[in-house]
Order: C-alpha cells, then structure tokens, then sequence
C-alpha cells in the first residue's frame, strides 16, 4: 500500500511540473492587465463567458461563488468524440463509470464522489433521467448539437431542486442569423465498422431563425461485440415577435439502440441490451417587460421508452425484458430583474411524470405510476464592485414523499486584478424516485416511508493568473450527507439510516499558448467516509497538451489517470487502475475559400493499449483507430 501511494504521488508531480513549466516558459512576456475578473476570466474561457445553471439566468462566470466547469462548442469540434461522456470524463471532480468503455456506450456520472442518480441532467431545460431511478444515460444526447455544456459540482438544490451532487447542463446550438445559410458535413470510420455521419444547417428566413441537425452512429463494438446504432435528429426555430419578444421552439428524436454489457459469471453468462427511444420537445417566450425587467416562459415534454433486456449467452433466449414508457411534462418561468447593484432572479417550476412499467416477459399486468413536483425559488446576485454576494432559496412540494427547503449563500471577491476567490454553502437534497415509495405500482422493495438524502456541501477556492500566461484554480469541498439510503436486509427495503462524508481538493492549471502549444492539467482528490467507518480514496488526473496551429495542424493529446479506492472498487472485483489511457486527435484543413472549408482529422483511443477499469465485469476496450472528414459551409 506504501508503495502504491509513493508511486501515486510521483506520477502526479511529474504531470504537475509539466503543467507548470509552460508557465516559466511566458515569464519573459508581459502580463497583461485587467481592470476585473471577466477579463481574466475571458483569456480562458473566450470573451463575454456567461453561465446559466448557476442562477437559472445568465451573468458573468466572475460573480458564479459555485465551483463550476464549462466545456465549449470549440473544445468538443476539436476532441471528434462521438458521446458527452467522453467530454464530461476530463472534467475535474467528475467521475464516468463506464458500463463498459466502448463506442458510445453507457456510463454512470458521479460528482465529488455523489452516486449517479443524485446528478441532475438537463437539455435545454429538460430533465433527461428515468424518473423509475434517477439515472440519465447522456448517450441519448447527439453530442454536434451541443454549443456548450455548464456542470455544477456540488448541491444545487436552491437552484434546480433534487441535485445532491450536482448538476450538468447541455445547451444547444443557437439559431443562424443570415439569409445565407451555414453549416457542416461529416463522417468518419474506423475499426470495427465504427461510424459516425452527421450534418447541420443554420440560417434566417425573415424573422425566423432555424437550426437543423440530423446524425447517425453505428459499430459493431470494439470489445465483446457491444453493438451500438443511433439515428437522431434535432431542429429548433426562432422568431422575433414585435415589442422585444421572442418565441423559440425546438424538437428532437434520438434512439439509441446498444448492447451495454456482457457478464460472464461462472454458471450465469448473459448480454444486457438496452432499447433507449426519446421524442422531446419545447416552447420558449421571452419579453422584455420593462427597462431591465425580462420574463422566460417555457414548456415541455419528453416520452421515453426505455427497455433493458437481458439475454442467455448461449442459448440466446431472452429470460428478463423490463420496459418503462415515461411522459414528463412541464413548465417552468422566472423573472430576472436588474436593480442597481442587484440581479434578481424569481421562478417556478412543475413538473408531472407519468410511467408505465412492465416484465414482457411476464404474465404480470403492467403498473402505473406519478408523481408531481412543484417548486417556487428566488436568487439575489449583489454585485459592490469587487465582492459578490449571491443567496438563494428554493422550495419544493412533491407528491410522494416530504417537502424540502433548500437554502444557499456564495460570494466571489476579486482580491488583485488577477486572483479571484469563491466560496458558497448550500443545502440540497436527492429525492427517493416514485418507483421507490410507491409500494402499490413500484419495486417489490419499495418503501413510502423514504425520506430524501439530504446533504450541506461547503466550497472554498481560488483561481488566480497571477503566475503569467498559467490560469490556477483550486476548489476544497466538504459534503456532508445524511438521511442516506441504506439497505435494511432484515425488513428488505431501503431506508433513511445512512450517513457519509465526501471532502477532497481539486487543482487545475491552464496555459495560455505559447507558440500555438498549450497545456491543461487537473487533479482530484476525494476521500469518502461511510457510516460503518469504511473509507475510500480516489485520485483523478486528466492531461491534455494542445498544439493549435490552423495554418499547419491541430493536435489534441490527452490521458486519463484513474486510481479508484477499495470503497468503490474492493480487491474481490478484481479491478485495473494506476494506469494511463491516452488518446489521440490530429486535424488538418486541406482546402479552404471564403465560403467552403475541408478538414481531415484522425483519432486514436487508448493508445498503449492500457486497461483501466473498477470491476473485472466492465472491462475497457483496447485500442482502436478512426479517420474522417469535415466540411463547412
């Protein structure tokens, strides 16, 4: 064990000297100046950087206290993923536990530590998860449609009510604003008959904006043969309405169909597959009520059908098939108002599921559930210059278990012109999903007497360029949840008797270019204590080293570090860590004119063929190799 942590630790301050060394290489230039934090800011995330899931409406990321990371439309161009849980598995603090780390496939999100299903996941507003079990598989997401992604590490209950561990939201791609439209083409293959098609077109008719998508993916899967196909499609549709209003209605279809994982148990060798179709659409007003006074009005829905389907290896007969249809509806408003120093922001939302489950494999008759959840919160950002107050407060009245309050206070206080400190405490809450209270419809478990986990979570950190062409930012966190599900083996339920600690540091260093190169560092460190004393320490780190040159050649190195701790990952499950996955993006224009662009571009995954994975079951795929082109009009 000495060993290993000794090990541990030399890795990680090698990866950091290199993440640092950029910094002394800029120390002869000078340091540029800045009169607030957005212009700092503005050199790393571009300019104008604003962030909605903090308060619900936009405002500068300088007077966000939350420990926030945001992943741009430009960082995904250049990564040619084809999932979001690729994009999300560098961010620090975030933990993706792949079901099995192939084409696309599935994962469970994690944050500081939080299980998957206190992570709240939305698109554009909508909730994604199964209300069954609070688990949201991003796969559903075509990732060309993302302009940009805001994840919230830690409670955001005063904000979007049931979110223990925190939130990630996906924004689209804006409208065009010409007549003449924009857009792109693509395609890659790669082995294993790994394929990713897709095209998009912006542009303006009149008054009305529009943005189309459309994409298919499909491979035959890289280990175990865990085949994936999706076809999706994506429109949204702006119109400008007379008096400073604006009506904005999009839509969507997406329908992964993969198999998730193969389990070969001795005497119990079976494949799992999951059939995961949604159609989700919504409509947005806004109005500029008075000077300074803007009103949101939006409404929604999502139908899912969700089947997971597991099948006899050898025989190929299926003995479990379990299918859930949800309707979600809902609406949601707020009002956001300018007052002198003051950004208030006042909103409700509601929210109505409604799920059909059923064995169709069974004789049983399907069961019926619902739920309702209506919420009413109210935010204040106090700007005095260089220091930020942010309260917040939100109530949640729910239909199958107990009401929560969810209270927040964060500040943010630019100390020097380029040093920044956050610092927020909150309450939040995991709300127990309706197929766990309801004992009529629900689980053969389930109990009506659980209560939401509840948790404070404490958040102190600085971000500084003070070193010179390096942005640092650390974050401590301290998570203290209670009233946590814990199963009570004599009375066969879960239930409210669990307690646990998550406390930890993240550290992240960035470099501005230098001669085109830039690097990025960040490092994690969570240590989880349970209530039977049980401790577990994971260590993260992701290293990506860019050459950006759009005249000669864009080259994106990265790796992933992964070390996941006897809690999550004990010795019987016979897991593979304390390696490095590294993968590989080379893009190169090839022809270019004012109004046609051609890119090729070549990706390697796992280039040193290294396993990296928490249970013998999920193993990781080896490595695999693509290549494609791009072209924008």
């Amino acid at each position: 064990m000495k060993k290993s942590t000794q090990r541990d630790t030399i890795t990680f301050s090698l990866t950091l000297l290199l993440g640092i060394s950029p910094c002394a290489w800029a120390e002869e230039e000078t340091t540029p100046d800045f009169d607030n934090g957005d212009e700092f800011l503005a050199l790393y995330y571009g300019d104008n950087q604003e962030v909605e899931a903090a308060t619900r409406a936009p405002k500068p990321l300088s007077q966000v206290p939350e420990n926030v990371t945001i992943i741009t439309a430009e960082q995904i161009e250049r990564m040619n993923a084809h999932g979001v849980d690729d994009l999300l598995n560098r961010v620090a603090g975030v933990s993706v536990d792949y079901a099995s780390k192939d084409f696309n496939n599935a994962a469970y999100l994690g944050i500081h530590d939080s299980s998957s299903h206190q992570v709240a996941i939305y698109l554009d507003g909508i909730r994604i998860s199964k209300a069954t079990n609070d688990l949201a598989f991003t796969n559903m997401v075509p990732i060309r449609i993302i302009k940009r992604i805001e994840v919230i590490k830690g409670a955001a209950g005063s904000t979007w009510g049931s979110s223990l561990g925190g939130v990630v939201n996906i924004i689209t791609k804006d409208t065009g604003e010409s007549s003449r439209p924009s857009g792109s083409v693509r395609g890659s293959y790669g082995e294993y008959n790994s394929q990713d098609y897709s095209g998009e077109i912006a542009g303006a008719l009149g008054q009305v904006g529009y943005y189309l998508s459309a994409a298919r993916q499909e491979s035959d899967g890289i280990k175990d043969d865990k085949e994936f196909a999706n076809t999706s499609v994506y429109g949204k549709f702006d119109i400008n309405l007379p008096a400073n209003m604006g009506l904005t209605v999009s839509g969507g279809y997406t329908a992964p169909d993969y198999q998730i994982s193969h389990f070969a148990l001795p005497g119990f060798d079976f494949d799992e597959s999951i059939d995961d179709h949604s159609s989700f659409a919504s409509a947005s007003f806004d109005a500029l009520v008075a000077s300074d006074l803007n009103l949101h009005l939006n409404g929604y829905f999502l139908d899912n059908s969700f089947v997971l389907t597991d099948t006899d290896f050898n025989s190929d007969i299926p003995w479990w098939k379990n299918q859930e249809e949800q309707e979600s509806t809902g609406i949601n408003g707020r009002l956001d108002y300018h007052l002198d120093r003051h950004q208030l922001v006042a909103g409700f939302d509601y929210l109505r599921n409604e799920i059909r489950r059923s064995d169709e494999l069974s004789t049983a008759p399907a069961s019926e559930l619902k739920e309702e959840i209506l919420a009413f919160y109210a935010n204040d950002t106090i700007d005095f210059g260089r220091l930020t107050l942010v309260p917040g407060l939100r109530y949640d009245r729910m239909s199958d278990t107990s009401n929560m309050t969810s209270p927040s206070l964060g500040a943010t206080w630019l100390a020097a012109e380029h040093t920044l400190f956050r610092a927020s405490v909150a309450k939040g809450f995991h709300k127990p999903p309706i197929a766990q209270t309801d004992t009529d419809n629900g689980v053969w478990w389930a109990n009506d007497q659980l209560e939401p986990e509840q948790v404070w979570s404490y958040q102190a950190g600085v971000e500084t360029g003070a070193a010179r062409f390096c942005r640092l930012k650390t974050t401590l966190f301290y998570n203290d949840v209670s009233e946590a599900f814990s199963w009570n083996s004599a009375l066969a339920t879960y239930e409210n008797s669990g307690s646990e600690s998550r406390k930890g540091i993240e550290l992240e260093i960035s470099t501005l270019p230098w001669h085109h190169l830039s690097l990025e560092l960040n490092f994690t460190y969570i240590h989880t204590e349970d209530d039977n004393g049980e401790n577990g320490h994971k260590r993260f780190a992701n290293l990506i080293a860019l050459y950006d040159n759009p005249e000669l050649l864009t080259v994106e190195l990265s790796g992933h570090y992964a070390r996941y701790g006897d809690l999550e990952a004990p010795p019987a499950y016979n897991p593979v860590d304390g390696t490095v996955l590294w993968d590989i993006s080379i893009s190169r224009k090839i022809w270019a004119n004012e109004q046609l662009s051609s890119e090729l571009f070549f990706v390697g995954h796992n280039l040193s063929n290294e396993s990296q994975y928490d249970d013998e079951l999920t193993p990781n795929s080896g490595r695999w190799l693509e290549a494609g082109l791009k072209v924008f009009f």
